[in-house]
This record gives structure tokens, sequence and C-alpha cells, in this order.
């Protein structure tokens, strides 16, 4: 069952790297960007650890535009502004991030290439999260 949850979880990174689109303008440009990576659909436990192992500390996917702000345990800023659908942004620093989302309906989130589940929060409310909880 973790195997077939982990090969959907492939399948799902690799439908929101299709998506990803460079902003026009480069200074509202993430500070990261997702790089493709060629993932099977047969991949067995050590491959998929080892996947995990690459994937990055916070991956943020945008369906539909969303203001973010996304800060280290130090405080250091990783990212703000305006995110336009099929964006996605690979963040790394020191955890507990703290994520402000202004549309989370707007937002998948990614752990280490674990899924956070949003469901729990009013979808058109701006929302604090401490990651990971």
């Amino acid at each position: 069952m973790q195997l077939l949850n982990q090969q959907h979880q492939t399948r799902h990174k690799l439908q929101h790297l299709r998506l990803i689109q460079q902003p026009a303008d480069s200074s509202n440009a993430p500070a990261t960007t997702a790089e493709a990576t060629t993932a099977t659909t047969d991949a067995t436990p050590a491959e998929t650890t080892e996947q995990n192992a690459d994937a990055p500390q916070l991956q943020l996917a945008f369906s539909a535009d969303c203001w973010i702000d996304v800060r280290d345990a130090t405080g250091k800023r990783l990212d703000s502004g305006i995110k336009k659908a099929g964006q996605v942004l690979d963040l790394e620093g020191k955890a507990p991030f703290r994520v402000r989302l202004g549309a989370p309906s707007a937002v998948k989130i990614n752990i280490k290439g674990q899924p956070f589940d949003l469901s729990r929060y009013p979808a058109s409310k701006p929302v604090t999260l401490k990651l990971p909880q």
C-alpha cells in the first residue's frame, strides 16, 4: 500500500513539473525552480526513499494565483509575493518553516516529498502554518 501511495506521489510530482511556468518578470522569479527528474512507476521502496532524500525540504505548487510569505527558523525570508497558477517553488532552509498563504486552496505543499493536507483550513481565508508540524 505504501509503495502504491509513493508511486501516486511520484506521478503527481511529475504532473506538477509539467505545469511549471517561468514568470515574464524576473524580479518576481521564485528563489528556486523545480527541475525535472526521471522517475519510474515501478520504483522499489529503496529507490523511493532515495527520491524523498533528494526532494526539496519544502515544495509549494500553485493551481491559482496566491500571495505567500515563507520564512525559515532563523527568520530568513525564502520567498514572498504573488505566485501564479502553474508555478512550483522548491525551497531549502532551516526547519521549521513559517508559511503564510493568502489562498490555501490554491496551493499543494510537500514536505521532504510527503504531501501536507491543507483540506482542514478554510479555502478562502489566509492561513499561517508552522511546517513541519
